[in-house]
């Protein structure tokens, strides 16, 4: 931590952006200190939230760090349910939409509230589980544009796949990742 606030600034950014920086830099050290995933993947989102301060969207086809953070606790949900013996990809992600359809926040280009009410539920529930597997799968294939982040997720999957645990537990386990996804989407 101490070689972090010591750091040199970037010549390239201002002040605050220096020390927005340095923070999370020191938030995704932190996070690595704690055996609870969801505390781990919550402080290392606060980093990715500072992160995007300095790095603003200027491409409204990328979506922030902030929402790719929000976005982890989702997939990690989803690979518990997979972890359930007979759960496929597809049935995880059907449970998902029904269950959480908050996470609908977390999509790309999402209409808005003056966009009028949703045409058909099960349209919105097909998109839903669509972003689910497309964001788990761009985890899974390293593409997720946030190092931090994609290293999380390797991490506590391997965890998760590791841990051997009952149809029950995954399940539970898997609610809590929804659940703090869905806490993310609402800020």
């Amino acid at each position: 931590m101490l070689s972090i606030m010591n750091d040199k600034d970037d010549p390239e950014l201002s002040a605050i952006d220096n020390q927005r920086r340095r923070g999370a830099r020191a938030l995704w050290v932190m996070s690595r200190c704690f055996d609870n995933s969801e505390v781990r993947t919550y402080v290392a989102t606060l980093g990715v939230m500072f992160e995007d301060l300095i790095r603003g969207v200027t491409d409204p086809k990328r979506d922030s760090m902030r929402i790719w953070g929000a976005r982890l606790p989702a997939v990690l949900g989803l690979e518990c349910w997979m972890n359930i013996k007979d759960v496929s990809r597809k049935k995880a992600a059907s449970d998902a939409a029904r269950d959480y359809p908050e996470l609908e926040k977390l999509i790309r280009g999402r209409p808005g509230p003056d966009h009028g009410p949703r045409d058909h539920h099960s349209l919105y529930l097909r998109g839903l589980k669509g972003s689910l597997l497309s964001w788990y799968d761009y985890y899974v294939g390293g593409r997720v544009p946030v190092p931090e982040l994609q290293e999380a997720f390797q991490e506590t999957r391997c965890a998760i796949r590791a841990a051997n645990l009952s149809r029950e537990e995954y399940r539970k386990i898997g609610e809590r990742y929804f659940k703090q996804a869905v806490n993310l989407a609402n800020r």
